[in-house]
């Protein structure tokens, strides 16, 4: 019988106690399914953290047993207390006469052999005795049941706060060459391997998910007769076991032609897939969205699994918003049907079932840049210039209806901690780097429109603003959740000609602390640590950034640098004691499709590269002490290989011409 929960309870059971099921999984199914506690404590593969919850789970079920019924206590019989005088023996047995003992009888009939003893005479208990006994009774019934609940109480507190959190990912902590696992997965199929193309995104912590399909950039590759397979599959970046692999078009035959992108978003409880139907006249292009079941890599509705010839949604997709510490729905902008009355449509679904929404909003406004969702609700009102013709709207995210929004159009919106900030005058993206907005749109002579940085409240009010030449922005890159994705820990203005770096408070504007970072031109890192900024040193007259240097972010005082081989090396990652810098050789065509600092992915090898320079080696990886900064080891790889970090672990992407690998460090050691 098939549970409410997506699997049957056989299959869940089949997971829970098979060794080779991931963490993640077993994760999953220890807050789903409580009939698998004590399989999956008895799996081998169960890891501490996830033991010792279930070890307290367990022991709060037992305890969570109602207590034994007063009745059962016989508090409430009525006894007498009679007693009963041992008959004198004769003289022989005197030594071994036993003392005079009380015996509780229900009634006090005379035996035989015993002399009658008259009843006690019953004598009224004083007031204090009447309510310390009352007293004593309510105590022996109430504590009980009390204690009980304190005690659960403590243990539900203790579960709560160790259960594994979907979608938060840790960087691993790497301070020595890493030793283990070793593993290899390779994804070429063999026939027509140059137009196979795969594609990586993290998904959870140890997990990723990997896309393999035909290359639908190139045309001998779309007019192949027998093109290579898609296959989407779940891996394990820690141990190297696929979890499952699926061909796509096994389940949804009309995929088959249609190119296929990966939704990052860590987080979700499913597995999103874009399909754009690249043979379509269109200039905007179908593009459609599917679920897949993260367990199973099944398709997670039925209502689209059953639809084998075409799509279940034929306008196109156009934007996916994931909302911050939500792990089951999603907001998606789409072009509205032709015979609506307006361009656009605001959809929220489960997104486990996209094919019924929970609610629709049609408009004729684009979501703002930048992150649209403001606490309660998505704002409204994208525009390239400040048209003042234009006003932004809201709608609440719960039911799809318009609310009030005294923000202006335009600009875009970050999230800087629990802070909202709206940005005018550096267009509507937020970009992969610093590059654009810390230089400003003022000409040198100082003409042209400042950037503007404005302090919001949740309603769109203006709390504080300021114009300033540029900024900087950076967020924590130890940790990943569904509540940080999408928001920055970190707010600077750049100033004095773009020579010094202006740390501000995002709730206030305040200035902070000021620190002239660099003679020559700087870059501030988007990536920092706890401690830490980062900002890439350009020395004067040269054409790329040399050094990499480290700042307090409480003081601004310098900590440390580390030199850099060349501009295509940048810190890439860091965890709670270490920073990762990472020499890409396609970095600068990775950042032109938005896929640089946070690693969402690497442009594969081009036909025109020159093999023999592809094979030389160079330094693709350095792990450094942050408190120090000095080096703590260094990888070799060719110009095929990348260093990325996927599921919180760092790997090798192996990109070589009709090989297509990814292996763990160890492996490539």
């Amino acid at each position: 019988m098939s549970s409410s929960r997506g699997l049957p309870i056989t299959q869940a059971r089949a997971l829970a106690s098979n060794p080779s099921t991931s963490p993640a999984i077993l994760a999953q199914l220890a807050n789903s399914y409580p009939e698998t506690w004590e399989l999956i404590l008895a799996n081998p593969s169960t890891y501490p953290d996830l033991r010792e919850w279930l070890e307290h789970s367990l022991a709060a079920r037992i305890m969570e047993r109602p207590p034994v019924k007063v009745e059962e206590l016989h508090l409430n019989e009525t006894v007498q207390v009679v007693p009963l005088i041992i008959e004198p023996e004769p003289e022989a047995a005197v030594a071994q006469q036993p003392e005079p003992v009380l015996v509780v009888v229900e009634s006090a009939p005379a035996a035989a052999s015993q002399k009658e003893s008259p009843l006690p005479v019953k004598r009224r208990k004083s007031r204090r005795a009447r309510k310390n006994s009352t007293l004593r009774k309510v105590l022996s019934i109430g504590l009980p049941p009390l204690a009980i609940i304190v005690v659960c109480a403590l243990v539900t507190n203790i579960v709560i706060s160790s259960i594994p959190e979907t979608g938060s990912i840790s960087v691993e902590n790497l301070t020595s060459d890493p030793a283990g696992p070793i593993w290899s997965q390779e994804y070429s199929q063999g026939e027509n391997a140059e137009c196979v193309t795969f594609s990586a995104k993290t998904f959870d912590q140890n997990l990723a998910v990997i896309l393999v399909q035909n290359d639908e950039s190139k045309q001998d590759c779309r007019d192949l007769e027998t093109p290579p397979e898609t296959k989407l599959s779940l891996l394990n970046t820690q141990t190297g076991q696929e979890i499952w692999k699926k061909t796509l078009a096994d389940q949804l035959p009309w995929t088959e032609d249609w190119k296929k992108e990966i939704i990052e978003a860590p987080g979700l409880n499913e597995i999103l897939i874009r399909f754009i139907d690249v043979n379509s006249d269109d200039v905007d292009k179908d593009k459609t969205l599917v679920a897949y079941n993260r367990l199973t890599g099944l398709v997670a509705d039925p209502v689209i699994a059953a639809q084998k010839d075409k799509p279940q949604q034929a306008a196109p997709v156009l934007e996916v918003t994931m909302i911050p510490g939500n792990t089951k729905d999603i907001i998606v902008f789409t072009n509205a049907p032709d015979d609506e009355d307006k361009k656009f449509q605001l959809m929220r679904f489960r997104a486990k079932q996209l094919s019924k929404s929970k609610w629709k909003f049609k408009t004729d406004l684009k979501p703002i840049g930048g992150n649209p969702i403001v606490n309660d609700r998505i704002v409204l009102g994208r525009v390239t210039n400040s048209d003042e013709s234009v006003l932004a709207e809201a709608v609440t995210l719960d039911k799809g209806k318009k609310t009030s929004w005294a923000g202006r159009p335009g600009g875009k919106i970050v999230n800087v901690g629990d802070n909202y900030i709206r940005i005018q005058g550096d267009g509507v993206d937020d970009e992969f780097n610093n590059e654009i907005s810390q230089a400003g749109t003022e000409d040198s002579d100082g003409s042209g429109t400042p950037i503007t940085l404005t302090g919001i409240s949740s309603t769109g009010d203006k709390k504080w603003e300021k114009a300033v030449e540029g900024y900087a922005l950076s967020r924590f890159g130890d940790y990943i959740d569904p509540f940080n994705k999408s928001t920055y820990n970190n707010l600077f203005e750049v100033r004095n000609g773009r020579t010094e770096a202006m740390a501000i408070s995002a709730s206030t504007g305040d200035d902070l602390w000021a620190q002239p970072l660099s003679l020559g031109d700087f870059l501030i890192s988007k990536i920092s640590s706890q401690k830490n900024l980062f900002s890439y040193k350009t020395a004067e007259g040269a054409d790329f950034a040399g050094t990499v240097e480290g700042y307090n972010l409480a003081s601004g005082s310098m900590v440390g640098s580390q030199e850099l081989a060349n501009d295509n090396t940048r810190i890439d990652g860091v965890s709670s004691k270490t920073g990762y810098i990472v020499d890409d050789p396609k970095r600068s065509e990775a950042e032109d499709k938005k896929d640089s600092e946070d690693n969402n992915g690497v442009v594969a090898a081009e036909e025109d590269d020159d093999p023999e320079e592809m094979k030389k080696v160079r330094t693709c990886f350095t792990a450094f002490d942050l408190a120090s900064f000095e080096t703590l080891f260094t990888y070799q790889c060719n110009g095929y290989e990348h260093a990325v970090l996927l599921g919180g672990n760092w790997v090798i992407l192996d990109r070589t011409p009709e090989k297509q690998v990814i292996r763990s460090f160890a492996q490539h050691q």
